[in-house]
């Protein structure tokens, strides 16, 4: 119980005359936690010009640290499956359309224009020159 109502250390100098009312603040924070987390919770307060404290953050008990670096260690880190975007981002089944035109010509379901084999046959046989390095 000498940790509940612990005056609170290394307040600076103009904070001095508001010290009996931050220790009283303090004490209720402390039972907050304490109700919230168990007694032996840390936690981070603030501190306002005008003498309010705040709460900033409840860490972890023990118990809740131990337990995390067992669920942790159970963890296959290389058991890895990929989600059904990324198979389907890699299989090609997102860029087809999800509402092909019905009716019409089979070009018009094409995802891919054709090309003309005219308009490829001049560089079929040409070798490109080395690229600039």
């Amino acid at each position: 119980m000498d940790h509940l109502f612990a005056p609170p250390q290394n307040l600076p100098p103009e904070m001095e005359p508001r010290r009996f009312w931050i220790w009283l603040q303090l004490i209720l924070l402390r039972l907050h936690v304490r109700m919230v987390k168990g007694a032996d919770a840390n936690f981070l307060y603030g501190l306002t010009r005008t003498g309010q404290v705040f709460l900033v953050e409840i860490g972890d008990t023990k118990a809740e640290h131990q337990a995390a670096l067992a669920r942790k260690k159970q963890q296959d880190m290389l058991n890895w499956t990929p989600s059904k975007a990324f198979t389907a981002a890699l299989d090609g089944a997102s860029l087809l359309s999800a509402h092909p035109i019905e009716g019409g010509a089979p070009e018009a379901n094409a995802f891919l224009a054709p090309v003309a084999p005219a308009a490829c046959a001049p560089i079929a046989g040409c070798t490109l020159p080395p690229p600039d390095t």
